[in-house]
């Protein structure tokens, strides 16, 4: 039952992260760096559930960056400069 309640926060978290940085970086040892640090804050709360959370967000994180980095195509700009 703690899985699925840590997920309803973590799922939510780790969406917003994509959406607002890790699509629009190229870099991917950046993403997972963004993804380590918004997982680790959540271990200094001390409590056992926003760990778990924590741990949560650190593991889709790395999916999200490693299946944009290895299976999606970055975008061509339509600029000629």
């Amino acid at each position: 039952m703690l899985a699925f309640t840590t997920l309803i926060i973590a799922i939510p978290l780790v969406t917003i992260l994509y959406h607002i940085a890790l699509k629009r970086i190229n870099n991917p040892q950046i993403s997972y760096l963004l993804v380590f640090v918004l997982g680790i804050l959540f271990f200094f709360t001390g409590s056992m559930h926003f760990i778990y959370v924590g741990l949560e967000i650190i593991i889709l994180g790395i999916v999200i960056v490693f299946v944009k980095n290895k299976f999606m195509k970055p975008q061509k700009s339509n600029t000629n400069i």
